[in-house]
């Protein structure tokens, strides 16, 4: 048992030295061609830990309306896998009554999910990823399949998110041009439409993400800053 311990640390040890220990990412987000807000990301891993935030604000017109910043935190473990995450939050503004959270017991496979002033323990599946996490785990997953399948929670529920390899090609953006593979969400009735091009010469990470709402319009993220550490 030692000697099979011991292997998984090692595994996993390995893993995080195959990854950046720091990764700033600064995206422009628009919807339908406007500019909206911009986004910062920042990963960090260190020791079998990791953590990363993201805080989006409004620019523009828009920053005339609002000026409460949306933020997404995940923290959690670096495994042989992976990213296991532990702790999931999601705030818009300072309101505690606009805060999600969600925390994850792996001996368990639980998952304990607060939204909206309402308590939910839903069973979780190995591999299961919150929605700031997924993005990062492509870093340490192998793209040679044509078909990647994922459990996700927004911190009000959990969806099996199924990508379909679409193609490989350069991608212009305002941080560089880089050698990318796109992956598209298989949809189901009611699923809203994801896109994410992953740069291949960049630790698979998003420089561009499409996000198709109900009723048609996209959310167009797109890298403009990248800095790896």
């Amino acid at each position: 048992m030692r000697k099979i311990t011991a292997l998984l640390l090692v595994a996993a040890s390995l893993t995080a030295q195959a990854t950046p220990g720091r990764i700033t990412a600064h995206y422009s987000l628009t919807r339908n061609g406007q500019e909206l807000a911009e986004v910062v990301e920042v990963f960090t891993q260190d020791r079998g830990r990791y953590r990363i935030e993201s805080v989006t604000q409004a620019v523009g017109v828009l920053r005339l309306f609002t000026r409460e910043n949306i933020r997404f935190l995940s923290e959690g473990r670096v495994t042989r896998n992976g990213l296991q995450p532990l702790h999931f939050e999601h705030h818009r503004g300072a309101a505690p009554a606009r805060r999600i959270i969600a925390d994850f017991d792996w001996k368990a496979r639980q998952a304990r999910l607060q939204h909206d002033g309402e308590e939910a323990i839903l069973p979780i599946s190995p591999g299961l990823q919150d929605r700031l996490s997924l993005m990062y785990q492509f870093m340490f997953l192998k793209l040679d399949k044509p078909v990647l399948v994922f459990d996700m929670t927004n911190g009000r529920k959990i969806s099996r998110y199924t990508y379909r390899r679409v193609e490989e090609g350069e991608l212009v953006t305002p941080a560089g041009s880089f050698r990318t593979v796109q992956w598209s969400r298989v949809r189901e009735p009611g699923d809203e439409g994801t896109d994410v091009w992953l740069a291949l010469d960049r630790h698979q990470l998003p420089v561009k993400i499409v996000f198709e709402e109900e009723g048609g319009a996209q959310l167009t993220q797109v890298l403009t800053r990248l800095l790896i550490q």
